[in-house]
C-alpha cells in the first residue's frame, strides 16, 4: 500500500472516425491498484488541466481528433497491471451511449530494475512504477 499516494496523468487521443458527430461525455475507469480521479474530482482536474487536453462534455466531429488527459491515484504499487489497460471512453451517439477502448502505447520504463530483458511494459505499470519507486 502506498503511504504517500501517487496521481498519474496519462494524454489520451481520441478521433472521431465515423460520418457523424458524437458527443464526448466521460472518459477513464478505476484498474486494479487504480483509482479514476480525473477529470471528474478538483483533484484529478487539477492535474490534468496543468498538462492541458480536453474535458468532456464537447462535441467531435468526423474525422476530428481530440486530447483528452486522464488522472489516476495509485492505490496499491504491487497491485496494478501489467497487462493490457485501454483508456475507456463515453460517447453518446444518436442511438445511444457506447464505450470506447482506447488503446494506448507501451512504455520504456525510466526506473533502475524495472525492464524485464529490455521489454517494453504497459502504460500504467511504467508509470506506477516510476511513481512508486522514484528514481534518487
Amino acid at each position: 500500500m502506498l503511504v504517500n499516494p501517487k496521481i498519474l496523468t496519462q494524454q489520451v487521443p481520441v478521433k472521431n472516425t465515423g460520418w457523424t458527430t458524437v458527443r464526448v461525455t466521460g472518459i477513464g475507469q478505476d484498474g486494479p491498484g487504480l483509482r479514476l480521479v480525473g477529470p471528474t474530482d478538483a483533484e484529478g482536474l487539477k492535474q490534468a488541466s496543468d498538462i492541458g487536453g480536453k474535458q468532456p462534455p464537447f462535441d467531435l466531429h468526423p474525422g476530428q481528433t481530440a486530447i483528452m488527459v486522464v488522472a489516476y491515484r495509485v492505490t496499491d504499487c504491487t497491485a496494478v497491471s501489467s497487462g493490457p489497460f485501454p483508456i475507456a471512453v463515453r460517447v453518446d451517439r444518436s442511438w445511444g451511449t457506447e464505450t470506447i477502448d482506447v488503446a494506448l502505447p507501451r512504455q520504456t520504463p525510466n526506473t533502475p530494475g524495472w525492464t524485464i530483458d529490455g521489454a517494453d511494459i504497459e502504460w500504467q505499470k511504467a508509470a506506477a512504477d516510476q511513481a512508486c519507486h522514484p528514481q534518487h
